[in-house]
């Protein structure tokens, strides 16, 4: 029977799949309905694929003049890939634009500031945010077909920059200053 990889199971965003097998020669087909048995008119499975929503695949190995290998069934569950900041918690010293991105194409990210669980009814993620105070923000991606990723989060929160003097602290000679 064929092997898949990565197992079936369940995975955050699109995955990347293959599919092999033992025996030399073979042609491996598939069916994507999760019914349904491969045959020899079936689709030829070849290389890696992505595999961008939930799923549940059928693959066979088939080669001529010998018996075709057992059927194995692969049911993968895909959900949206939780949004990603270009900013990572911390403590700044300036006013941070924090980004948000998502693997998962077609989809829409929403987020909350103040500290609730982000819904489809929250803000539609459109530009940069950038909290002038402690702010936690709290972010969700939906895919096309409304699936909901897990929750991201960041917290930013900020401080007063040291003060500098110019010149340094230090002996300096009479005379003015330069």
């Amino acid at each position: 029977a064929p092997s898949v990889s990565p197992p079936p199971g369940t995975y955050e965003g699109p995955i990347q799949f293959t599919v092999g097998s033992a025996s030399p020669g073979v042609v491996i087909r598939y069916t994507t309905n999760g019914t349904d048995d491969p045959t020899e008119d079936s689709p030829e499975f070849s290389g890696t694929v992505i595999l961008p929503s939930s799923a549940t695949l059928r693959f066979r190995a088939f080669r001529q003049g010998w018996q075709s290998s057992a059927v194995t069934a692969a049911t993968y569950t895909i959900t949206p890939a939780r949004p990603a900041f270009t900013v990572a918690s911390g403590t700044y010293t300036n006013i941070q634009a924090v980004g948000m991105q998502s693997a998962t194409p077609s989809s829409t990210i929403y987020f909350t500031v103040d500290g609730s669980q982000p819904t489809t009814s929250s803000t539609p993620y459109t530009a940069p945010y950038s909290p002038t105070t402690a702010t936690t923000i709290r972010a969700i991606t939906v895919d096309a077909q409304n699936a909901v990723s897990p929750m991201s989060e960041v917290t930013i929160s900020y401080a007063v920059a040291p003060v500098t003097m110019q010149p340094p602290p230090g002996l300096y000679t009479d005379g003015p200053l330069q």
